[in-house]
């Protein structure tokens, strides 16, 4: 029954023929899902992939468990090191497949994609008057205090020096050590303060405070590289494709 006035509503021929291809296309995005997800279930190998530390710890198990869930077949051989320049070299001689690093300088044969981007913080002993300003630190704030510094040797760590050595502020570097731990317990000791990137510091111990940086510094640039020569192995190419996808933020 219709109500009085009211008409009826009929889709003219080019409004039929919209609807038939708009339910052709639909047919056509769900078999190609799932030949998609029947292509990655059917893949397997072995992805090599470098990284480092800091990166690993954020990355490493959303990626892991994408592949189980994606591509059970994929074994996930993880390699981790502090050297970032010695991963990209393996890489682009064909040890790995895959290298998180962060990007520093273009590297040739060698592509990257950004995914994170991890900002320098300051680490103080937990009863430093840094710890307590109640405002941004300056670089005032800085002076004449003593440093402990990573010392790998790494690009990143000489961008690092340069990016502090243009904040003009006199500080004693007092330790050089290689290894982020070592660090923090030297701070934690008392030793002095560390500038350090956010996601080498361990902040469930309570014997440091962070101080944030990010209006002096600018961040750490994190990327997945890739060989440049085009050819992705099936396994490959889909972990590389569950990184890019990823929404990556520091813990």
């Amino acid at each position: 029954m219709r109500a009085p006035g009211a008409r009826n509503v009929e889709l003219t021929d080019a409004g039929r023929r919209l609807l038939a291809h708009a339910a052709a296309i639909r047919e056509r995005l769900v078999e190609a899902h799932r030949d998609l997800s029947a292509y990655a279930a059917e893949v397997a190998g072995v992805v090599r992939l470098g990284t480092v530390l800091s990166v690993a710890r954020v990355v490493i198990p959303p990626l892991a468990v994408a592949l189980r869930l994606q591509a059970p077949d994929v074994v996930l051989h993880v390699e981790e090191s502090y050297r970032s320049d010695q991963l990209l070299e393996r890489l682009a001689a064909g040890d790995l497949d895959l290298a998180l690093a962060p990007i520093v300088d273009d590297v040739a044969g060698l592509e990257a994609t950004e995914i994170l981007r991890d900002a320098y913080v300051l680490i103080v002993p937990a009863d430093d008057e840094l710890a307590t300003l109640g405002r941004p630190l300056e670089v005032a704030d800085l002076a004449g205090r003593a440093l402990v510094a990573k010392d790998c040797g790494i690009p990143t760590q000489r961008v690092l020096t340069a990016a502090l050595a243009e904040l003009d502020v006199a500080m004693d570097t007092v330790v050089r050590a290689h290894d982020a731990d070592t660090v923090q317990g030297l701070v934690a000791s008392g030793v002095g303060i560390s500038v350090m990137p956010r996601l080498l510091v361990d902040a469930t111990t309570d014997d440091i405070r962070i101080v944030p940086l990010d209006h002096l510094l600018p961040p750490r640039r994190l990327g997945l590289y890739e060989r440049a020569d085009g050819y992705r192995a099936p396994a490959v190419a889909l972990a590389a494709a569950a990184i890019r996808g990823a929404a990556l933020q520091p813990a």
